[in-house]
């Protein structure tokens, strides 16, 4: 069984390594139009932003731009949805996306992709992927992406569970809507114990999957999945938020550690039993290296003989080696035009 994920990995490697000048820009398409189409179904103010190909448009426009492009037409079109509930709400989120965008390109500039992933985890009701994926493969600094990721999701929530009360449009209502918005983004503890918990998972999962032991992966998703759990218990009794719904945040936390086992998996194979370490020394330091080599597996291979006829009758063979997967061809005689 480990054989046969090992050549799956291996076929996926080699067929991202020969089409990626393709695959990479329906990545980004997929990423955009996922994006755009979570705006439309969770706000879906702006009419004009809400149309099919509009939205396909502007996927296939980000699908030949850097990623940086996603985020950005992603928070054009979240805010032109919320300028259509109210004026107010606009400038808050414009100011707050501002911060946010300032402090992100001086903490962690690079993450762009992670500011719509993680709305999109939640989205999908896969929220706790997000720090134990950006942990194994991004940095420390990544938890300042992750954190902002999860302030744009309560954003959108929030938006979308007032929009009744923001719509109103009388004047004498315009304080209430700006004290509203304040309560439900900048003091919402409910987002600040999630905050908590998906910056402080991100950071020991990172730590922990750079340790020099064995499985430090595996290790660093379980201790990842069960800091998570505690956190958030912890933060939601200390802050008093209301119940947790216990069962569901289990399951989704188990549910995201074995896909982050799976990116493992393509990530990073290594072979413990055949480790190695290795000494050395320079004018100035003694060094001591572990090495432990990855797991890799070569496509088994078979050799095809041909035969041909020569000018006088003669047989003669034909011996090549091809990939397992690769077709038999077919060889034709040279005089009759027969295929063997």
């Amino acid at each position: 069984m480990m054989m046969k994920l090992l050549l799956v990995k291996e076929k996926c490697k080699e067929f991202y390594g020969k089409y990626d000048i393709y695959i990479n820009p329906v990545l980004k398409f997929v990423l955009a139009f996922l994006a755009l189409w979570m705006l439309k179904s969770t706000l879906g103010y702006m009419t004009r932003m809400n149309s099919l190909p509009v939205i396909l448009v502007v996927a296939l426009l980000c699908s030949l731009l850097p990623v940086g492009a996603v985020v950005m037409f992603a928070a054009v079109f979240m805010l032109g949805h919320i300028y259509a509930i109210s004026l107010e709400t606009f400038i808050i989120c414009l100011v707050l996306f501002l911060i946010m965008f300032f402090a992100y390109y001086i903490f962690k500039p690079g993450d762009s992709m992670v500011l719509v992933v993680v709305p999109l985890l939640f989205w999908m009701k896969l929220p706790y992927l997000a720090p134990l994926v950006v942990g194994l493969a991004g940095t420390a600094l990544s938890a300042v992406s992750v954190s902002f990721g999860v302030v744009v999701y309560y954003t959108i929530l929030a938006v979308k569970q007032n929009a009744t009360a923001l719509i109103e449009s009388d004047s004498s209502g315009m304080l209430g809507r700006f004290q509203l918005m304040v309560d439900q983004i900048l003091v919402n503890r409910a987002m600040l114990v999630v905050v908590l918990a998906f910056a402080v998972t991100t950071v020991l999962v990172y730590i922990i999957h750079r340790l020099s032991v064995p499985h430090s992966w595996k290790i660093a998703v379980g201790t990842g999945a069960v800091a998570e759990l505690a956190v958030i218990l912890t933060g939601s009794t200390m802050m008093g938020v209301g119940r947790v719904d216990m069962p569901a945040m289990i399951i989704g936390i188990v549910v995201s550690a074995l896909l982050a086992l799976i990116l493992e998996f393509f990530l990073f194979s290594v072979d413990y039993s055949r480790t190695e370490y290795v000494q050395f020394e320079d004018d100035d330091y003694y060094y001591y290296v572990k090495a432990v080599p990855k797991l890799t597996v070569t496509p088994p291979q078979r050799e095809v003989k041909r035969f041909a006829v020569n000018q006088k009758g003669r047989e003669r063979g034909l011996s090549e080696t091809v990939d397992l997967d690769s077709e038999m061809g077919e060889v034709r005689d040279l005089n009759k035009d027969r295929i063997y």
